[in-house]
Protein backbone atom coordinates (compact mmCIF):
# COMPACT_ATOMS: atom_id res chain seq x y z
CA UNK A 1 0.00 0.00 0.00
CA UNK A 2 1.32 3.38 -0.95
CA UNK A 3 2.02 6.07 1.62
CA UNK A 4 -0.81 8.16 0.23
CA UNK A 5 -3.32 5.33 0.77
CA UNK A 6 -1.99 4.62 4.27
CA UNK A 7 -2.33 8.27 5.23
CA UNK A 8 -5.89 8.33 3.96
CA UNK A 9 -6.81 5.31 6.11
CA UNK A 10 -5.27 6.86 9.22
CA UNK A 11 -7.12 10.12 8.67
CA UNK A 12 -10.41 8.24 8.25
CA UNK A 13 -9.90 6.24 11.49
CA UNK A 14 -9.00 9.38 13.36
CA UNK A 15 -12.17 11.12 12.21
CA UNK A 16 -14.34 8.13 13.17
CA UNK A 17 -12.73 7.91 16.65
CA UNK A 18 -13.18 11.63 17.22
CA UNK A 19 -16.80 11.41 16.22
CA UNK A 20 -17.38 8.56 18.71
CA UNK A 21 -15.69 10.48 21.51
CA UNK A 22 -17.70 13.57 20.68
CA UNK A 23 -20.91 11.55 20.86
CA UNK A 24 -19.87 10.10 24.27
CA UNK A 25 -19.00 13.57 25.56
CA UNK A 26 -22.33 14.89 24.38
CA UNK A 27 -24.09 12.06 26.24
CA UNK A 28 -22.24 12.88 29.46
CA UNK A 29 -23.03 16.59 29.10
CA UNK A 30 -26.74 16.01 28.50
CA UNK A 31 -26.93 13.62 31.51
CA UNK A 32 -29.32 11.25 29.73
CA UNK A 33 -29.36 7.96 31.70
CA UNK A 34 -29.89 4.51 30.34
CA UNK A 35 -33.38 3.33 31.33
CA UNK A 36 -34.27 -0.32 31.89
CA UNK A 37 -37.81 -0.75 33.24
CA UNK A 38 -37.82 1.26 36.49
CA UNK A 39 -34.02 1.50 36.71
CA UNK A 40 -31.83 4.37 35.53
CA UNK A 41 -28.09 4.09 34.98
CA UNK A 42 -25.89 7.16 34.62
CA UNK A 43 -22.49 7.06 32.97
CA UNK A 44 -19.51 7.87 35.20
CA UNK A 45 -18.88 11.59 35.40
CA UNK A 46 -22.46 12.61 34.59
CA UNK A 47 -23.06 16.00 36.28
CA UNK A 48 -26.45 14.87 37.62
CA UNK A 49 -24.74 12.31 39.88
CA UNK A 50 -23.28 15.12 41.97
CA UNK A 51 -26.81 16.29 42.87
CA UNK A 52 -27.93 12.84 44.07
CA UNK A 53 -27.48 12.12 47.80
CA UNK A 54 -28.19 8.75 49.41
CA UNK A 55 -28.67 7.55 52.96
CA UNK A 56 -28.86 3.95 54.24
CA UNK A 57 -32.10 2.51 55.60
CA UNK A 58 -31.56 1.99 59.34
CA UNK A 59 -32.97 -0.07 62.19
CA UNK A 60 -35.18 2.30 64.16
CA UNK A 61 -34.27 0.53 67.41
CA UNK A 62 -30.57 1.09 66.80
CA UNK A 63 -30.85 4.70 67.97
CA UNK A 64 -32.46 5.70 71.30
CA UNK A 65 -35.59 7.82 71.40
CA UNK A 66 -34.85 11.37 72.54
CA UNK A 67 -37.32 13.35 74.65
CA UNK A 68 -37.33 16.58 76.59
CA UNK A 69 -39.15 17.68 79.72
CA UNK A 70 -38.65 18.89 83.27
CA UNK A 71 -38.33 17.71 86.86
CA UNK A 72 -41.09 18.09 89.44
CA UNK A 73 -41.76 17.24 93.07
CA UNK A 74 -42.76 13.64 93.67
CA UNK A 75 -46.45 14.13 94.41
CA UNK A 76 -46.59 10.81 96.28
CA UNK A 77 -44.30 12.41 98.89
CA UNK A 78 -45.50 16.02 98.67
CA UNK A 79 -48.30 17.86 100.47
CA UNK A 80 -49.75 21.30 100.00
CA UNK A 81 -50.73 22.65 103.41
CA UNK A 82 -53.94 24.70 103.58
CA UNK A 83 -55.73 25.97 106.67
CA UNK A 84 -59.11 24.31 107.36
CA UNK A 85 -60.15 27.36 109.41
CA UNK A 86 -60.25 31.00 108.40
CA UNK A 87 -58.16 33.42 110.44
CA UNK A 88 -55.14 35.72 110.71
CA UNK A 89 -51.52 34.53 110.71
CA UNK A 90 -50.04 35.19 114.16
CA UNK A 91 -46.54 33.74 113.69
CA UNK A 92 -44.56 31.65 111.22
CA UNK A 93 -42.43 28.90 112.72
CA UNK A 94 -40.98 27.24 109.60
CA UNK A 95 -39.10 28.59 106.61
CA UNK A 96 -38.25 27.13 103.16
CA UNK A 97 -35.35 24.74 103.55
CA UNK A 98 -36.29 23.67 107.09
CA UNK A 99 -36.50 19.93 107.79
CA UNK A 100 -39.72 19.11 109.65
CA UNK A 101 -41.27 16.03 111.17
CA UNK A 102 -44.87 14.92 110.95
CA UNK A 103 -46.89 17.14 113.26
CA UNK A 104 -44.34 19.98 113.38
CA UNK A 105 -46.11 23.33 113.77
CA UNK A 106 -45.48 25.49 110.70
CA UNK A 107 -47.53 28.53 111.72
CA UNK A 108 -50.08 29.73 114.25
CA UNK A 109 -53.36 31.17 113.01
CA UNK A 110 -55.72 33.21 115.20
CA UNK A 111 -59.09 31.71 114.28
CA UNK A 112 -62.36 32.39 116.13
CA UNK A 113 -63.80 29.58 114.03
CA UNK A 114 -61.28 27.14 115.52
CA UNK A 115 -62.03 28.40 119.03
CA UNK A 116 -65.73 27.86 118.42
CA UNK A 117 -65.04 24.35 117.17
CA UNK A 118 -63.18 23.52 120.39
CA UNK A 119 -66.00 25.01 122.48
CA UNK A 120 -68.55 22.93 120.57
CA UNK A 121 -66.49 19.80 121.20
CA UNK A 122 -66.38 20.52 124.93
CA UNK A 123 -70.08 21.27 125.07
CA UNK A 124 -70.95 18.05 123.29
CA UNK A 125 -68.77 16.16 125.78
CA UNK A 126 -70.75 17.65 128.66
CA UNK A 127 -74.07 16.88 126.95
CA UNK A 128 -72.95 13.31 126.26
CA UNK A 129 -71.94 12.70 129.89
CA UNK A 130 -75.31 13.98 131.08
CA UNK A 131 -77.22 11.90 128.52
CA UNK A 132 -75.21 8.82 129.51
CA UNK A 133 -76.12 9.28 133.20
CA UNK A 134 -79.78 9.83 132.32
CA UNK A 135 -80.07 6.68 130.23
CA UNK A 136 -78.47 4.56 132.97
CA UNK A 137 -80.92 5.95 135.56
CA UNK A 138 -83.87 5.46 133.22
CA UNK A 139 -82.98 1.82 132.61
CA UNK A 140 -82.80 1.20 136.37
CA UNK A 141 -86.17 2.88 136.94
CA UNK A 142 -87.73 0.93 134.07
CA UNK A 143 -86.47 -2.35 135.56
CA UNK A 144 -88.04 -1.32 138.89
CA UNK A 145 -91.34 -0.51 137.14
CA UNK A 146 -91.18 3.15 138.06
CA UNK A 147 -91.31 4.60 134.50
CA UNK A 148 -93.04 3.50 131.34
CA UNK A 149 -91.28 2.08 128.30
CA UNK A 150 -91.97 5.23 126.27
CA UNK A 151 -90.03 7.31 128.83
CA UNK A 152 -87.09 4.92 128.55
CA UNK A 153 -87.21 5.16 124.73
CA UNK A 154 -87.17 8.96 124.87
CA UNK A 155 -84.12 8.94 127.16
CA UNK A 156 -82.30 6.44 124.92
CA UNK A 157 -83.08 8.58 121.85
CA UNK A 158 -81.59 11.64 123.59
CA UNK A 159 -78.49 9.61 124.43
CA UNK A 160 -78.12 8.50 120.78
CA UNK A 161 -78.39 12.12 119.63
CA UNK A 162 -75.73 13.22 122.12
CA UNK A 163 -73.46 10.37 121.03
CA UNK A 164 -73.75 11.34 117.34
CA UNK A 165 -73.10 15.00 118.14
CA UNK A 166 -69.93 14.31 120.11
CA UNK A 167 -68.62 12.10 117.35
CA UNK A 168 -69.16 14.87 114.79
CA UNK A 169 -67.58 17.60 116.91
CA UNK A 170 -64.65 15.44 117.98
CA UNK A 171 -63.88 14.35 114.43
CA UNK A 172 -63.77 17.98 113.31
CA UNK A 173 -60.98 18.96 115.67
CA UNK A 174 -59.34 15.62 116.43
CA UNK A 175 -56.55 16.13 113.88
CA UNK A 176 -55.94 19.74 114.93
CA UNK A 177 -55.68 19.52 118.69
CA UNK A 178 -56.98 17.92 121.84
CA UNK A 179 -60.60 18.60 122.67
CA UNK A 180 -59.63 18.53 126.34
CA UNK A 181 -57.27 21.53 125.97
CA UNK A 182 -58.34 24.92 127.18
CA UNK A 183 -60.31 26.87 124.64
CA UNK A 184 -58.03 28.91 122.41
CA UNK A 185 -58.34 30.77 119.15
CA UNK A 186 -54.81 29.98 117.97
CA UNK A 187 -54.93 27.16 115.48
CA UNK A 188 -51.62 25.28 114.90
CA UNK A 189 -51.00 24.70 111.18
CA UNK A 190 -48.92 21.49 111.16
CA UNK A 191 -47.03 19.38 108.61
CA UNK A 192 -48.83 16.14 107.70
CA UNK A 193 -45.57 14.43 106.68
CA UNK A 194 -41.86 14.39 107.42
CA UNK A 195 -39.84 16.25 104.82
CA UNK A 196 -38.49 19.65 103.78
CA UNK A 197 -40.40 22.91 103.54
CA UNK A 198 -39.90 23.98 99.93
CA UNK A 199 -42.40 26.83 99.64
CA UNK A 200 -44.15 29.36 101.87
CA UNK A 201 -46.90 31.67 100.67
CA UNK A 202 -48.07 33.41 103.84
CA UNK A 203 -46.85 36.36 105.94
CA UNK A 204 -47.58 37.49 109.50
CA UNK A 205 -50.89 39.31 109.75
CA UNK A 206 -52.22 37.82 106.52
CA UNK A 207 -55.84 36.72 106.49
CA UNK A 208 -56.35 33.10 105.41
CA UNK A 209 -59.48 31.57 103.93
CA UNK A 210 -60.62 27.98 104.48
CA UNK A 211 -61.70 27.70 100.83
CA UNK A 212 -58.26 28.63 99.43
CA UNK A 213 -57.77 25.23 97.79
CA UNK A 214 -61.17 25.34 96.09
CA UNK A 215 -60.48 28.90 94.92
CA UNK A 216 -57.11 27.86 93.38
CA UNK A 217 -55.18 30.08 95.80
CA UNK A 218 -51.60 29.03 96.59
CA UNK A 219 -51.06 26.74 99.59
CA UNK A 220 -49.73 28.20 102.83
CA UNK A 221 -46.79 25.76 102.75
CA UNK A 222 -45.47 22.99 100.51
CA UNK A 223 -43.66 20.13 102.23
CA UNK A 224 -41.96 17.36 100.28
CA UNK A 225 -39.35 14.63 100.54
CA UNK A 226 -36.84 15.55 97.80
CA UNK A 227 -35.03 12.17 97.98
CA UNK A 228 -36.96 11.27 94.82
CA UNK A 229 -38.21 13.51 92.04
CA UNK A 230 -40.59 13.02 89.16
CA UNK A 231 -39.55 13.58 85.56
CA UNK A 232 -42.30 14.70 83.20
CA UNK A 233 -41.51 14.27 79.49
CA UNK A 234 -43.36 15.14 76.27
CA UNK A 235 -43.76 12.23 73.84
CA UNK A 236 -44.80 12.68 70.22
CA UNK A 237 -47.86 10.63 69.33
CA UNK A 238 -45.95 8.88 66.53
CA UNK A 239 -43.43 7.62 69.13
CA UNK A 240 -46.08 6.27 71.50
CA UNK A 241 -45.55 2.58 70.49
CA UNK A 242 -41.90 2.75 71.58
CA UNK A 243 -42.41 3.71 75.26
CA UNK A 244 -44.03 1.70 78.04
CA UNK A 245 -44.16 1.52 81.80
CA UNK A 246 -41.09 -0.02 83.43
CA UNK A 247 -38.53 1.07 80.82
CA UNK A 248 -35.23 2.51 82.00
CA UNK A 249 -34.51 6.07 80.96
CA UNK A 250 -31.34 8.19 81.06
CA UNK A 251 -31.66 11.85 81.97
CA UNK A 252 -29.23 14.71 81.50
CA UNK A 253 -29.56 18.36 82.43
CA UNK A 254 -27.87 21.42 80.89
CA UNK A 255 -27.38 22.63 84.47
CA UNK A 256 -25.20 19.60 85.34
CA UNK A 257 -22.69 19.08 82.50
CA UNK A 258 -21.61 15.47 82.17
CA UNK A 259 -24.14 14.20 84.71
CA UNK A 260 -26.31 11.21 83.82
CA UNK A 261 -29.20 9.98 85.94
CA UNK A 262 -31.17 6.75 85.61
CA UNK A 263 -34.90 6.53 86.18
CA UNK A 264 -37.90 4.30 85.50
CA UNK A 265 -41.02 5.11 83.50
CA UNK A 266 -44.00 4.81 85.85
CA UNK A 267 -46.85 6.01 83.66
CA UNK A 268 -47.65 6.89 80.05
CA UNK A 269 -50.76 9.04 79.65
CA UNK A 270 -53.72 7.63 77.74
CA UNK A 271 -54.53 10.95 76.10
CA UNK A 272 -52.89 13.76 74.13
CA UNK A 273 -52.41 17.21 75.60
CA UNK A 274 -54.76 19.31 73.43
CA UNK A 275 -52.40 22.30 73.54
CA UNK A 276 -49.12 20.57 72.63
CA UNK A 277 -50.43 17.41 70.93
CA UNK A 278 -47.99 15.36 73.00
CA UNK A 279 -48.35 12.47 75.43
CA UNK A 280 -47.08 12.91 78.98
CA UNK A 281 -44.57 10.37 80.26
CA UNK A 282 -43.87 10.33 84.00
CA UNK A 283 -41.38 8.48 86.15
CA UNK A 284 -39.27 8.68 89.30
CA UNK A 285 -35.56 9.34 89.73
CA UNK A 286 -33.32 8.97 92.76
CA UNK A 287 -32.17 12.31 94.20
CA UNK A 288 -30.66 11.43 97.56
CA UNK A 289 -27.52 13.38 96.65
CA UNK A 290 -29.76 16.43 96.01
CA UNK A 291 -27.98 17.35 92.78
CA UNK A 292 -31.26 17.67 90.91
CA UNK A 293 -33.84 20.37 91.60
CA UNK A 294 -37.54 20.48 90.85
CA UNK A 295 -38.23 22.67 87.84
CA UNK A 296 -35.00 21.81 86.01
CA UNK A 297 -35.24 21.19 82.27
CA UNK A 298 -33.93 17.77 81.27
CA UNK A 299 -33.22 15.74 78.15
CA UNK A 300 -33.92 12.04 78.09
CA UNK A 301 -32.90 9.01 76.07
CA UNK A 302 -34.78 5.73 76.11
CA UNK A 303 -34.26 2.50 74.22
CA UNK A 304 -37.19 1.88 71.93
CA UNK A 305 -39.26 -1.13 72.85
CA UNK A 306 -40.90 -3.54 70.41
CA UNK A 307 -39.82 -5.34 67.24
CA UNK A 308 -37.16 -3.92 64.95
CA UNK A 309 -38.44 -1.54 62.30
CA UNK A 310 -36.75 0.04 59.30
CA UNK A 311 -36.73 3.79 58.85
CA UNK A 312 -35.58 6.17 56.12
CA UNK A 313 -35.54 9.97 55.90
CA UNK A 314 -39.01 11.26 55.09
CA UNK A 315 -37.81 13.12 52.00
CA UNK A 316 -36.68 9.84 50.40
CA UNK A 317 -40.31 8.68 50.03
CA UNK A 318 -42.56 10.03 47.27
CA UNK A 319 -46.06 9.27 46.07
CA UNK A 320 -46.98 8.14 42.56
CA UNK A 321 -50.44 6.94 41.63
CA UNK A 322 -51.49 6.40 45.24
CA UNK A 323 -48.41 4.27 46.04
CA UNK A 324 -45.21 5.09 47.90
CA UNK A 325 -41.79 4.64 46.34
CA UNK A 326 -38.09 5.22 46.97
CA UNK A 327 -35.09 5.06 44.66
CA UNK A 328 -32.51 2.49 45.76
CA UNK A 329 -28.87 2.93 44.72
CA UNK A 330 -27.59 -0.30 43.14
CA UNK A 331 -24.03 0.93 42.52
CA UNK A 332 -22.13 2.06 39.40
CA UNK A 333 -24.57 4.91 38.81
CA UNK A 334 -27.67 2.67 38.82
CA UNK A 335 -30.85 3.65 40.69
CA UNK A 336 -33.99 1.50 40.88
CA UNK A 337 -37.45 2.72 41.85
CA UNK A 338 -38.84 0.45 44.58
CA UNK A 339 -42.36 0.38 46.03
CA UNK A 340 -42.56 0.48 49.83
CA UNK A 341 -45.23 0.22 52.51
CA UNK A 342 -44.91 3.02 55.06
CA UNK A 343 -45.83 3.41 58.72
CA UNK A 344 -45.72 6.35 61.12
CA UNK A 345 -43.58 9.42 60.61
CA UNK A 346 -41.46 10.87 63.40
CA UNK A 347 -38.60 13.35 63.81
CA UNK A 348 -37.89 13.63 60.09
CA UNK A 349 -38.01 9.88 59.43
CA UNK A 350 -40.68 7.51 58.23
CA UNK A 351 -41.10 3.84 59.12
CA UNK A 352 -40.93 1.38 56.19
CA UNK A 353 -42.91 -1.79 56.84
CA UNK A 354 -41.94 -3.60 53.62
CA UNK A 355 -39.88 -3.15 50.47
CA UNK A 356 -36.46 -2.43 52.00
CA UNK A 357 -33.79 -4.08 54.12
CA UNK A 358 -31.43 -2.46 56.61
CA UNK A 359 -28.41 -0.97 54.88
CA UNK A 360 -29.92 -0.39 51.45
CA UNK A 361 -29.06 3.12 50.24
CA UNK A 362 -32.05 5.25 49.29
CA UNK A 363 -31.95 8.57 47.46
CA UNK A 364 -32.75 11.46 49.80
CA UNK A 365 -31.83 14.38 47.53
CA UNK A 366 -32.67 13.99 43.86
CA UNK A 367 -35.45 11.40 44.11
CA UNK A 368 -37.95 13.61 42.31
CA UNK A 369 -35.35 14.40 39.62
CA UNK A 370 -34.91 10.66 39.01
CA UNK A 371 -38.67 10.15 38.88
CA UNK A 372 -39.04 12.96 36.34
CA UNK A 373 -36.19 11.56 34.25
CA UNK A 374 -37.73 8.07 34.38
CA UNK A 375 -41.05 9.49 33.21
CA UNK A 376 -39.44 11.62 30.48
CA UNK A 377 -37.10 9.01 29.00
CA UNK A 378 -39.25 5.88 29.26
CA UNK A 379 -42.74 7.32 29.50
CA UNK A 380 -43.34 5.38 32.75
CA UNK A 381 -45.47 7.09 35.36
Amino acid sequence: MSNACLNAVLVTCTLILAACRGQEAATVETGQPKVDGVSLTYAPGTPELAAIVTDPASDINASPLKLSGRLAWNEEHTVQVFTPFGGRVVSILAQPGDRVKQGTILALVASPEFGQALSDAKRTRTDFNLAEQNVKRARELFQAGVIAHKDLSATEAEFARADAEIRRATARVAVFGSVDASTTQEFPLTSPIEGTVVDRNINPGQELRPDAQVSNLPPSFVVTNPDTLWFVLDLQESDAPFVARGQTITLTSPAIPGGQFKGKVQAVADFLDPATRTIRVRGAIDNRDRRLKAGMFVNAEIERRGASLIQVPSKAVFLVGGKFYVFVEEGNGKFTRTQVTTGTEHTGHIVVLSGLTVGQKVVTDGALLLQQMLKTVSGNS
